[in-house]
């Protein structure tokens, strides 16, 4: 079992509670090379889920919440469509509703067409997040590259999925640490006196968050 630190414990209550439950999925759109086929598609994206364990997580509540990863699979289904499709499917991945007890916490499309050939990727917030994308892009390259030999994937599966275990750990024992309690009441002592303001204005995200 791996440690859940509270920011996923939270996403756990939070999709319990919430009607939009979609609200925490983080969509990629990736650009492919044009003539690249599903099937090195395919076979890229299954080496990324297997060195990379974070993708791979599901999520329990007995005996305690925590989460496991599940096995490298066998298939990675990627739905299929043609570029003009785009805005349809976008649309359609970014309001899917996972199951985070059973998993998998990520779904594919292929579109192509017009000289283009794109992923689009959805993936929930507790198992992804903005810091991710880069890594993920940097393995599919190279899994599409035909870098990752059999025993360099191994490694960097028990490798990976180490870092993450040692990872996780550290942060609930920073979280249970009483300095660290301490610092977030101060923090929230100086933010209750400070103007409300807008969220950052990052490309895509809405000021107004009364959605």
């Amino acid at each position: 079992p791996l440690a859940l630190t509270e920011s996923q414990r939270g996403l756990l209550l939070i999709d319990r509670m919430v009607p939009t439950r979609h609200m925490y999925n983080v969509v990629m759109e990736i650009e492919l090379a044009p003539d690249l086929g599903v099937g090195e598609l395919r076979s890229a994206l299954a080496t990324v889920l297997e060195i990379q364990p974070g993708l791979r997580q599901v999520f329990a509540d007995l005996p305690g919440p925590h989460a496991v990863l599940s096995p490298v699979p066998d298939d990675v289904a990627i739905e299929q469509a043609g570029i003009h499709e785009l805005p349809d499917v976008l649309a359609r991945l970014g309001a899917h509703e996972f199951t985070l007890y059973e998993g998998p916490l990520y779904r594919f499309a292929h579109l192509f067409g017009d000289g283009r050939s794109t992923l689009l990727f959805v993936v929930h917030h507790l198992v992804f997040d903005g810091m991710s994308i880069r890594p993920f892009t940097a393995d599919l390259a190279r899994a599409l590259a035909g870098e990752f030999g059999r025993e360099e994937r191994a490694g960097l599966r028990d490798r990976r999925e180490a870092d993450l275990q040692r990872e996780l750990s550290a942060q609930v024992r920073v979280e249970d640490d009483p300095a660290t309690e301490e610092k977030a009441a101060e923090w929230a002592r100086d933010l209750r006196e400070l103007p409300m303001a807008p969220l950052y204005p990052r490309p895509h995200r809405p000021a107004d968050t009364a959605f």
